[in-house]
């Protein structure tokens, strides 16, 4: 099961064993058009393991032969006007940032070039993108002035000068050797002592603290806390300016700039203390997955009707873990391209909210709090008449609707 055996970071070969989950789908957000393909998706092994010489959590049983990221792979999060909110304060501290640098802007793993679009609404001129599952098809910037995008993965020799910025959001999770990616992003900003680098990845801090196995997903297979992030960073060459907490804590924003050679082993304090919210994370996690497995089937048994709110790689996870597939009505997702697709893995079915409507739901969980009050207008506004039981922290139930 274990392929890797040495930290992606460090090197250091001492791995500590913590969850360990098989046969999970290998990809999380790939569509699938019925419930035949999603249900035999390609699949992999999960065995997340702690470096006791950095504290570094990855999966070590992770196969990248698996992934496949082509024009089928749909992971945008523009049509939630919450996450959109947040996007357009990142873009706005990063425009105005950048505002008298030159250069083109560099965003490596760009999506369907939808943070590109914003940088171009606050004024930046000039920018790049790299993404294999860019699809210009589906893609706002196809053909606009300034907005070049490569549909392959992160080439610095593709991009002419020097550039003003590097951006690299919620992509170093998906790489699997993450500091060999920095290492390439610190080259082309060496091109220009004014070039800042922005990095944003999940905060596994804040799933550690909460338990959240819904958060530990095939295409992760890194875990960056704070302190991890910043020792990837030196290891690359980079040296970290800021490393804060965003999105109620989910995500981590890092601002860098290139350094001259690399930092030094992480404190042993900071690495005892990372390797003990591990071992803590894995322990709750079991206990939570548990306790969702009961009460989903106390739920079913009384009768209730359950759906999930949520379509992405939280609700694949949720259903991975707790093997609730046969206990779920559907999924719902405000993403149009998801509508009438399928969970991978499970087969559970995909809807719109105009669909969900329909459904009789008694129950929805929320795989994502921070979405709370557009999902509870969502729901008001359509009729929904369901009790609401968000994930994460303290548990939430509240109906809407009636």
């Amino acid at each position: 099961m274990i392929r890797h055996e040495a930290c992606p970071i460090c090197d250091g070969d001492s791995l500590r064993l913590g969850m360990v989950c098989r046969g999970v789908p290998a990809h999380s957000v790939v569509l699938h058009h019925s419930r035949e393909s999603a249900v035999v998706a390609p699949r992999g092994d999960i065995a997340l393991v702690a470096c006791e010489a950095c504290g570094f959590v990855f999966n070590a049983a992770y196969d990248p032969s698996l992934h496949h990221y082509s024009d089928g792979y749909e992971s945008t999060q523009s049509f939630s006007e919450t996450f959109t909110a947040f996007n357009e304060t990142i873009a706005a501290e990063i425009a105005d940032q950048t505002g008298d640098v030159g250069g083109p802007l560099v965003e490596v793993g760009c999506g369907q070039g939808e943070f590109l679009a914003l940088l171009k609404e606050r004024g930046c001129d000039l920018l790049v993108g790299f993404d294999p599952a860019y699809d210009a098809a589906r893609s706002t910037v196809a053909g606009r002035p300034g907005i070049e995008v490569f549909a392959r993965t992160f080439d610095g020799d593709l991009v002419a000068g020097a550039p003003g910025a590097v951006i690299c959001k919620m992509t170093l999770e998906h790489i699997a050797k993450p500091v060999a990616m920095l290492k390439q992003i610190a080259e082309l900003a060496s091109r220009s002592r004014q070039c800042g680098i922005f990095v944003q990845v999940p905060n596994a801090g804040a799933i550690f603290s909460l338990g959240g196995f819904w958060d530990i997903y095939y295409e992760h297979c890194n875990y960056f806390t704070a302190n991890t992030l910043g020792h990837a960073l030196r290891r690359a060459g980079l040296e970290p300016v800021t490393i804060t907490p965003a999105f109620t804590d989910q995500y981590i924003l890092a601002y860098a700039r290139h350094a001259a050679g690399c930092g030094n082993v992480a404190a042993a304090l900071e690495v005892q203390s990372e390797l003990t919210r591990f071992e803590r994370f894995c322990g709750a996690a079991a206990r939570q997955c548990e306790e969702w497995r009961d009460k989903i089937r106390g739920w079913t048994t009384a009768g209730e009707q359950i759906m999930l709110w949520g379509a992405g790689s939280k609700a694949v996870a949720f259903v991975s873990f707790t093997h609730a597939e046969g206990h779920l009505l559907a999924a719902i997702d405000i993403n149009p391209r998801k509508s009438n697709t399928f969970l991978p893995g499970s087969g559970v079915p995909v809807l719109s909210p105009n669909q969900a409507k329909t459904c009789e739901g008694t129950i929805i969980i929320l795989l994502n709090p921070v979405y709370r009050a557009e999902v509870e207008r969502e729901c008001s506004r359509l009729g929904i008449d369901a009790s609401i039981v968000a994930l994460g922290g303290s548990e939430c139930i509240y109906a809407v609707g009636s």
